[in-house]
């Protein structure tokens, strides 16, 4: 019976899948049954896949801000949930293929912790990163992780916040040649919508320009 059951289970599994990924194995799926954004591209390939980087938020802890200009950062936050435990979690930027680079991952240190409401930022395009959650960062920030890869404008930019075992909790694309300067890639209302372009506001709540 144990057996029977688990091949109903996976039979199930493999339905939903396929609702989801049909259109790329040659069959009819839903689109309305995704639930993010960049999955939706997958439904209409002529779209913008920039419209990735708005997805929802799926996870307790979420990628909030992400700056290219002037210094660069990415923040995150815990919108809702009670506390989270940060230790062994990273983040990413994209590698040659699209995905993560996880080369250059920076990894949370233990006794990395964000209460409901905190907010943790990651400053980029530091050339010698020092390891650890920092006191020194920039202006207005009073804690801070560092990394050696910069959030690319120009180009655009996709951020991974990625699990222990290296698996993808939340992504979001930065657009080509995006926010201008004072200005950023951010969620409002603030940890709970689409990115949109917004004010510059590290580890504080975001803003409309």
């Amino acid at each position: 019976m144990r057996y029977c059951e688990q091949v109903a289970s996976d039979w199930g599994l493999f339905n939903q899948a396929l609702t989801l990924l049909g259109p790329t194995l040659g069959v009819d799926g839903d689109a309305g049954r995704t639930w993010t954004a960049d999955w939706k591209v997958l439904f209409a390939p002529m779209s913008d896949p920039r419209t990735a980087g708005v997805d929802p938020v799926t996870g307790p802890i979420t990628i909030n801000e992400i700056c290219a200009t002037g210094s660069e950062y990415v923040e995150l936050t815990n919108p809702a949930s009670p506390s989270q435990n940060l230790a062994d979690l990273s983040l990413a930027d994209a590698d040659v293929d699209g995905g993560p680079r996880f080369e250059k991952a920076v990894r949370f240190a233990a006794g990395t912790v964000l209460a409901r409401g905190a907010r943790l930022v990651i400053q980029g395009g530091v050339p010698t990163p020092r390891t650890g959650l920092q006191t020194k960062c920039m202006d207005g920030v009073k804690r801070c992780y560092e990394a050696s890869w910069d959030v690319s404008g120009g180009r655009g930019e996709t951020i991974y916040l990625l699990s222990r075992d290296d698996v993808v909790l939340d992504q979001a694309m930065y657009p080509k040649d995006g926010p201008a300067d004072g200005q950023s890639w951010s969620r409002l209302p603030d940890g709970s919508a689409a990115f949109t372009v917004g004010k510059a506001t590290p580890d504080k709540e975001n803003l409309a320009p």
